[in-house]
C-alpha cells in the first residue's frame, strides 16, 4: 500500500514537472515526432511478435470503423440523401419513387402518383425482385372519389412468383426439421367499393379473382414440398386453382400519425368468402380481427398493445388450400419465426411493444409476441402450444415518409433478423 502511494505521488510530481509545449516552435515538434518514430522502429522482434495477435484481432474492427467513417464523410459531402429525395419526388409532392425491400421478396421500387382524378386518389406501381427468381408486380388505383367523396373505389392487379415459400406441416406441433419449400405463383385482381361515413371509420366491399399455381420449390438446400406431398394429402398442392372472392372490411383508425403513431387506436375486421371457379373442390370463409392501441407514456415513450385472431372455416363439402390456412409467422407480424412456421385453421396472438426515441426520427424498441394455432381455437387453446418470441430493434422514419425497420427476435427456433425498407 505504501509503495503504491509513493509511486502515485511520484508520478503526479513528474507529470506536474513536464513542460508545456503550447509555444514550442515547429522545429522542436518535428524533433519530438522523429524521436517517437525512432522509438517505434527500435522495438525488438519479441515486442513485435507479442503485439501481432492484437493487431490481427483489431484489424477487422479498424477496417469497419474506417469504412463507416468514409461512408459518413461521403454522404455528408455529396449530400446524396437530399439529392436522392429531390430527384425521386416532384416539387409539388404529387409524384414519388421510393426504393423498397422485404425479406420475403427482395428489392424493388415503388412509384406513386397522387391527385390524378381527385386530391385523395393514389396510383401506384410496384416492381420487386429477389434471389431464386422471386418477383412481384402490382398496379393499384386507390381512393377514387364517387358521389362527392362519400363513396370511393379501389382497383388492383398483382402478380407474385414466390419461389421459396416454407412449409413445415399443419398443426401447432409442426417441427422445424420437417421444413420443405414450394413455389406459389399467383395472379390477383380485385375491385372495391368503400364508404367513409365518419372521419375515422371506413367500410369496404371487395370482389376479385385469385389464380394460384403451386410448383416445385427453388431452394435446392431443402426438399421440395411437391416431392413429399400431393393434392390429396395436402389440399391445394396443384396448379390452376381459380377462386372468386368477396371481402367485407370494416376499419377504424384514430391514430395521431400514420406509420409511426404515438397515440390512438386502430382496428380492422375482415370477412372473406372464397369459392372455386369451374369446380367444387375448394371453398371457405375467413374471419379476421386485428386491433392495436398506442399510449404515449412520457417524453414520447410509446407502449403498443396488439391483439389479432383469425378463423378459417371450410364451406360444406369443400376444402381449404393449405396456403390459405391461418399462419403464425412473420407475415402476420409474429417475429422470431419464419413465414408459415405454424399453420392451422385458426390462430390467436398478442404483442407488447415499447418504443423510445433515440433522435427525432429514430426509435429503439423492445417487444414480445405470443400466440398459437389450432384446428378450433375455442376448443383447443392449450398453454403447451403457446409460441413466444422476444427481441428488439430500430424504427426509422425516412425522408421518403415511410418506416424502415430492423427487428431481431429470439424464439425456440433461434434468432431471426428481419429488415423491412419502405
Amino acid at each position: 500500500m505504501y509503495l503504491f502511494i509513493f509511486l502515485l505521488s511520484t508520478s503526479r510530481f513528474l507529470f506536474a514537472q513536464q513542460p508545456v509545449y503550447n509555444n514550442v516552435d515547429s522545429l522542436a515538434l518535428k524533433q519530438i515526432a522523429e524521436i517517437q518514430r525512432s522509438n517505434f522502429k527500435n522495438k525488438t522482434t519479441i515486442d513485435r511478435i507479442f503485439a501481432f495477435p492484437g493487431k490481427v484481432i483489431f484489424f477487422p474492427f479498424k477496417i469497419v470503423l474506417l469504412g463507416v467513417k468514409q461512408g459518413i464523410v461521403y454522404v455528408d459531402e455529396t449530400k446524396i440523401i437530399p439529392k436522392a429525395h429531390d430527384f425521386l419526388r416532384s416539387d409539388d409532392g404529387k409524384r414519388a419513387a421510393t426504393p423498397t425491400y422485404t425479406s420475403r421478396i427482395g428489392v424493388g421500387i415503388k412509384y406513386k402518383q397522387y391527385g390524378l382524378l381527385n386530391p385523395e386518389s393514389k396510383l401506384s406501381f410496384l416492381m420487386m425482385f429477389g434471389l431464386y427468381n422471386r418477383q412481384r408486380y402490382a398496379i393499384t388505383f386507390e381512393r377514387v372519389s364517387l358521389l362527392e367523396k362519400f363513396f370511393f373505389s379501389n382497383y388492383g392487379i398483382r402478380y407474385d412468383k414466390l419461389t421459396t415459400e416454407s412449409f413445415y406441416g399443419i398443426g401447432p406441433e409442426s417441427e422445424r426439421e420437417n421444413k420443405t419449400n414450394y413455389t406459389r405463383e399467383r395472379v390477383l385482381l380485385d375491385m372495391a367499393l368503400g364508404a367513409q361515413p365518419f372521419r375515422k371509420m371506413t367500410f369496404e366491399i371487395f370482389a376479385g379473382f385469385d389464380l394460384n399455381n403451386v410448383l416445385p420449390g427453388k431452394n435446392s438446400k431443402i426438399p421440395s414440398s411437391t416431392d413429399l406431398y400431393d393434392a390429396y394429402s395436402l389440399p391445394g398442392l396443384e396448379t390452376n386453382v381459380k377462386l372468386s372472392k368477396v371481402d367485407f372490411k370494416l376499419g377504424y383508425d384514430s391514430r395521431d400519425r400514420i406509420g409511426d403513431p404515438s397515440s390512438g387506436f386502430e382496428a380492422v375486421t375482415l370477412m372473406s368468402i372464397y369459392n372455386q371457379i369451374g369446380d367444387k373442390q375448394y371453398g371457405f370463409a375467413k374471419y379476421h380481427l386485428d386491433a392495436a392501441t398506442y399510449f404515449n407514456l412520457f417524453y414520447n415513450r410509446i407502449l403498443m398493445l396488439r391483439l389479432a385472431g383469425e378463423i378459417t372455416e371450410p364451406l360444406p363439402n369443400r376444402k381449404v388450400p393449405f396456403y390459405y390456412l391461418s399462419e403464425l409467422g412473420e407475415d402476420i407480424g409474429f417475429r422470431g419465426f419464419d413465414r408459415g412456421r405454424f399453420r392451422d385453421y385458426d390462430l390467436v396472438m398478442g404483442t407488447l411493444e415499447f418504443r423510445y426515441p433515440i433522435s427525432n426520427n429514430i426509435y429503439a424498441m423492445i417487444f414480445t409476441d405470443a400466440g398459437q394455432v389450432a384446428s378450433n381455437i375455442f376448443k383447443e387453446l392449450k398453454p403447451d402450444h403457446l409460441q413466444i418470441s422476444y427481441g428488439g430493434g430500430f424504427r426509422l422514419l425516412s425522408v421518403f415518409g415511410n418506416v424502415t425497420k430492423l427487428e431481431i427476435a429470439k424464439s425456440k427456433d433461434g434468432i431471426l433478423v428481419k429488415f423491412t425498407w419502405n
